[in-house]
């Protein structure tokens, strides 16, 4: 009797109470049945997990997510409460700690800069939120996210800036900036070529460079290949025209290369 007594109290003056960690910042409790089970929330990564009461009161308790992931992902990134039902899907987790990658990885902002100023936004640093958001728009297998084109020069990673795609479509909108040096996109120089050393090139989108001519200057080889690059945006948007958001569709109809890209 002085048992459940004792239980009746506790349940009644712990149940939504905060006790901070030694690692891994508050939890609240959310359910209480006797001192060595209860449920608690991490309120850093929502995560719940049973705990004992002398653990919680002592800091020791451990967010398995954090434990497991390394604490937050590159900092920011944290795995949420799966509420769907649907199994862990190891390509989406990749899809999402790829893009937190290139956001919040110094090392991979040493190898690429113009990663530096992109974000993720808060809703899509819960893994569980971005998740859901790809199974809303993926039509088919072999999708990639892309973020350029809806907003060009977007640096957020957010759903109404984002959508997926084929790959074969993402591919026609990298830039390739590092191997072009200082030309114009589309654009490579060739010294060993004294009358037209001005290359104009474009990727198909499936894995192949096209070369498009050779030319005097970079801005006569860049017009050739912006001509040549709208078309072929033009096409391939008609070739998924109703497997892509309708919103891409719209932007790839509508897209303009410039020579400031």
């Amino acid at each position: 009797m002085v048992n459940r007594d004792l239980n009746k109290i506790y349940r009644k003056t712990l149940i939504g109470k905060i006790f901070p960690t030694n690692q891994f910042g508050n939890v609240k409790i959310i359910q209480y049945e006797n001192r060595n089970l209860m449920m608690v929330e991490f309120l850093q990564t929502g995560t719940i997990c049973s705990a004992r009461l002398d653990n919680l009161r002592a800091g020791k308790l451990l967010d398995p997510f954090a434990e497991r992931k390394n604490k937050l992902v590159f900092g920011k990134g944290y795995l949420g409460i799966n509420k769907s039902g649907r199994p862990f899907d190891k390509n989406v987790y990749k899809l999402w700690y790829n893009m937190l990658n290139r956001c919040y990885n110094p090392k991979m902002h040493a190898q690429i800069p113009a990663y530096r100023p992109c974000s993720v936004c808060k809703e899509w640093l819960n893994y569980q939120n971005f998740s859901a958001w790809v199974y809303s728009q993926i039509k088919e297998s072999k999708y990639a996210l892309d973020k350029d084109i809806l907003i060009k020069g977007n640096k957020e990673y957010a759903p109404d800036r984002c959508a997926m795609v084929p790959q074969e479509i993402n591919n026609l909108f990298e830039k390739r900036e590092a191997s072009r040096g200082n030309c114009p996109i589309g654009v490579y120089y060739n010294g060993a070529c004294k009358q037209n050393p001005f290359i104009a090139q474009c990727n198909n989108g499936a894995g192949k460079n096209r070369v498009l001519g050779y030319f005097p200057s970079a801005e006569e080889a860049f017009n050739h290949y912006k001509m040549y690059k709208e078309t072929l945006i033009k096409q391939k948007a008609e070739k998924y025209r109703g497997r892509i958001d309708s919103r891409v569709y719209e932007a790839m109809m509508n897209y303009e290369v410039e020579i400031t890209d």
